[in-house]
């Protein structure tokens, strides 16, 4: 039943998240005329809202099931972690310069509006699904 719970429980968050945000974004984006700075202020917020509401949860005390503080079995096995975690900074490192490397050397093409184009075309779907 815990399962349940907490899988409804994320629902609710993810649609309580959403709504702060859209609510946020109009009133940045069109009520007071930020544009594209009130846009990512909003997004923002909202990702640190929902930050915050976890933090309540866990730490509140209300849910007994939810915290129950550290202990000895939190820290075992945490190499294999930290080698995962360094591994995959790195890879994420890789693939951002890959692909600032590439717009950098579709600059030097010939007709460059056509290459940065055809690269957008490329890197929007990638960056969706993978």
């Amino acid at each position: 039943m815990l399962t349940v719970d907490t899988h409804i429980y994320g629902g609710y968050k993810m649609i309580l998240g959403r709504y702060y945000y859209c609510i946020c974004r109009w009133l940045l984006v069109y009520k007071l005329g930020f544009r594209v700075p009130g846009a990512v202020i909003a997004l923002s917020a909202s990702s640190w809202f929902l930050v915050i509401g976890e933090f309540i949860y866990i730490f509140g005390g209300w849910c007994p099931y939810s915290w129950k503080g550290f202990g000895v079995a939190a820290f075992k096995d945490l190499v294999p972690v930290v080698k995962l975690s360094i591994s995959s900074g790195v890879m994420v490192c890789l693939e951002l310069w890959y692909n600032a490397v590439l717009v950098l050397l579709a600059g030097y093409m010939a007709n460059v509006e056509v290459a940065i184009s055809a690269f957008s075309i490329w890197y929007i779907p990638h960056f969706l699904f993978f």
